[in-house]
């Protein structure tokens, strides 16, 4: 054949190759998408390992046609080792042809298709075609032809190796190029999340879900951004959509259907993390996770194999324990707990427990912390307390996965206890949620909500912020402490007699808050409000006249929002609505929190460190605990039987509820239904002698509530109930709901 009709040949075949391509889906990837594990794999070439390439080759030294053959023949060499890739013998025949002379239109096929498959290759074994050597051949293939998908790829695979800033400005370049792709717009929703551009992120997500209906990404950051920024419209309509869709998404990966198409292969867009914020039932909330979590569970088997290599050598040590236990030798040694988070820094995790650690018995616990993060700050004195109050401290943020499941091993802990989950909007390691560790492995009081693991076998909770009816929201067991499952470190960070170095005249100044005015607050961050919930606020203000809402700036963005939805509520009612900044101090976030009256819990999701801070500054704080504390939006022709009684109401909207009751102020501050929540708020507000008793009695807990303030008296609580999930497996018996208050150890 002549060349001229073998080009025209190839033409015919353009679209068809480049589709087998892109669909082209190695086992457990997420098609399209990088998850956190490929982040780990590229930290793991970048440790030392040379990355996979041509040796010694320097490409951009070479001639255009040669380029071509060097990356070619790297390829080839990759795709020889895989199955069902002899379609690309098209690509390598335009190759050899274009390596001579071909037309502009066979040369951008093949950088285009080029780029492709190294792109394919690289996100499903980075360690065989690393990161660094697809940036490469993408950077090349934008010098011949710059399209917006060769952009948004390269964008994906800059963030997957922690170049975010250039990823950005791969992205923008898409945008230049093509600004009507969806796929494009998402990118770029993603880059300037990233960089909390919130507002132009969001715009990029409704122009994508504008043009791309069934694009479930799109809609499910819309969704998040949307009320991030107080952006309210149709926000019904969407949810109950995104709701619905979950559930086709949920069935298709579950039960084998096919109602979306693309879930089979790992297109989950429905985060965990979000959805905890969003007015779902518990329910889908859990599917949710178990869906993703089996995602996570998949890449990790391509991505990290080595993992997964140590759940032999866990089932030969419960073994071991068990048979000794059995023959009479009991438990002679100390109970080996570790402690693992990415938040041992300046992070609300350290703020809240760096006290716990010194308050544990050393002759019943050794107590491990696995630093998966660095603290950035420099050595905080929370993160000095904790190296001083833990037995080890062992830093593993320079580490792949692999090498920090292998460095945790290396402990033989008996225990380990998982502090990140899927928080921080999901940028964590992940590790204990996808293999076994250790015997025993446990989410504890940072990610408040399942994780959906197999892996994990109990979630630490209580019976107010967990109790029996919500254990299906969970696929973990209940460990149940008595009293709050919550910590803090309070009385040692900020004794009661620390003085206040301004009047509060003059910090009310400072604030820009109207002396003589009754003041509501809730500082939560505005993606916990709701637009029900707000409402009820404007209808309290509009009940008492001398009353005011002070809120924070969290985001900026979204107070025009608020203040525009204020003013259709009643004129001029966004004039009795104060904003002030957020502040990165503690100790000036904690001396305005006295200038509230009174502090409106979310309902949704509701304040966590938040409430520590406003009861230790014994300001009353009011919050709705129960099924009817909103609506819930749902798919419920989707749900089973056993829990079509599911609402929103979940783990994330009790905690408050679970500090209150165990400081016994629950009576005048946690009601369980709107209504209540409305006339009891108004009643605060407006009848001073009863607001002065509720005060009082706040102000009296922190000496009086040890439950809640007490922190050796807490490490107790929580050792007794570490001991008897611990007793339970030395007897032989699976995981089971275990309530702490009601057992005694046998092994005493």
């Amino acid at each position: 054949m002549s060349p001229g009709l073998a080009e025209t040949a190839l033409k015919h075949n353009f679209v068809g190759l480049h589709k087998l391509i892109t669909n082209l889906k190695p086992p457990g990837q997420r098609t399209g998408q990088i998850s956190r594990g490929d982040v780990a794999s590229t930290k793991q070439d970048n440790q030392g390992r040379v990355p996979a390439g041509v040796p010694g080759l320097d490409l951009q030294a070479l001639s255009p046609s040669e380029r071509l053959e060097a990356i070619a023949r790297r390829l080839e060499e990759i795709a020889a080792t895989m199955a069902d890739t002899d379609y690309l013998e098209l690509l390598w025949r335009g190759v050899k042809m274009c390596a001579e002379k071909c037309e502009k239109e066979t040369s951008d096929w093949v950088w285009r298709n080029l780029s492709l498959f190294a792109y394919r290759v690289a996100t499903s074994d980075p360690a065989t075609y690393s990161y660094d050597e697809a940036i490469q051949v993408h950077r090349l293939a934008i010098e011949e032809v710059p399209e917006a998908n060769t952009y948004t790829r390269l964008s994906d695979l800059l963030q997957a190796r922690g170049d975010t800033e250039e990823a950005y400005e791969a992205t923008t370049q898409a945008m230049t190029q093509e600004s009507t792709d969806p796929d494009v717009l998402t990118e770029l929703g993603r880059q300037h999340h990233n960089a909390k551009n919130w507002g132009a992120s969001l715009e990029a997500f409704e122009k994508a879900y504008s043009l791309d209906p069934n694009n479930d990404g799109a809609l499910n950051n819309m969704i998040y951004l949307r009320k991030r920024v107080c952006k309210w419209e149709s926000m019904d309509a969407l949810e109950q959509r995104l709701a619905t869709r979950t559930h086709a998404a949920q069935k298709a990966y579950f039960d084998g259907g096919d109602e979306v198409e693309g879930v089979r292969n790992g297109q989950v867009n429905a985060h965990p993390w979000v959805f905890l914020y969003l007015p779902f039932s518990a329910y889908l909330k859990r599917r949710t996770a178990e869906m993703y979590n089996t995602v996570l569970s998949q890449n990790s088997a391509v991505l990290s194999p080595s993992i997964h290599s140590h759940a032999a050598s866990v089932a030969k040590q419960i073994q071991k324990l068990r048979k000794e236990y059995a023959q009479g030798g009991g438990f002679k040694r100390r109970l080996r707990v570790g402690f693992v988070s990415s938040d041992f820094r300046r992070k609300a995790t350290s703020y809240l427990c760096h006290r716990l650690f010194e308050h544990f018995d050393r002759e019943v616990l050794e107590v491990f912390i696995y630093a998966t993060y660095p603290d950035e700050k420099g050595g905080s004195e929370w993160v000095k307390v904790i190296r001083e109050g833990a037995e080890h401290y062992v830093d593993l943020h320079t580490m792949p996965a692999e090498k920090m499941v292998e460095r945790m091993r290396k402990d033989k802990p008996d225990i380990l206890l998982d502090m990140d989950g899927y928080a921080n909007e999901g940028e964590r390691a992940n590790t204990l949620s996808i293999a076994r560790i250790a015997p025993i492995q446990i989410m504890y009081f940072v990610y408040m909500g399942t994780l959906g693991s197999k892996y994990i076998d109990y979630i630490i909770t209580d019976n107010v912020a967990t109790p029996p009816h919500l254990a299906l929201a969970h696929t973990e067991k209940l460990l149940v402490m008595p009293s709050t499952f919550f910590p803090n470190s309070m009385p040692t960070m900020m004794p009661l007699n620390t003085p206040d170095p301004r009047p509060r005249h003059i910090s009310q100044n400072w604030e820009g808050l109207p002396a003589g005015r009754f003041v509501l607050c809730s500082f939560n961050k505005h993606l916990k409000i709701d637009p029900g919930l707000f409402q009820v606020w404007l209808n309290v203000l509009v009940r008492v006249p001398t009353a005011v809402l002070w809120l924070l700036r969290f985001p900026a963005q979204s107070e025009d929002a608020l203040r525009e939805i204020a003013n259709q509520r009643q004129y001029g009612l966004s004039s009795r609505i104060f904003f002030s900044n957020f502040v990165d101090s503690w100790q000036e976030n904690f001396r305005r929190l006295k200038l509230a009256d009174l502090v409106l819990d979310t309902t949704v999701y509701g304040a966590h460190t938040g409430a520590v801070d406003v009861l230790w500054a014994g300001v009353p704080l009011l919050t709705c605990m129960g099924s009817y504390c909103g609506d819930t939006l749902d798919d419920h022709q989707s749900v089973p039987e056993e829990a079509a009684t599911f609402n929103f109401d979940h783990m994330a909207t009790r905690v408050a509820s679970s500090m209150l009751v165990a400081a016994n102020l629950s009576q005048d501050l946690v009601v369980h239904n709107m209504e209540d929540y409305f006339n009891q708020a108004v009643r605060l507000a407006s009848d001073q002698p009863y607001y002065d008793h509720v005060h009082t009695q706040v102000k009296a807990a922190r000496t009086e509530a040890g439950a809640v303030w007490d922190g050796r008296q807490y490490a107790r609580r929580f050792t007794h109930s570490l001991q008897l999930a611990w007793e339970n497996l030395l007897s032989g018996e699976p995981p089971r709901h275990i309530y702490a208050d009601k057992e005694n150890l046998l092994l005493e």
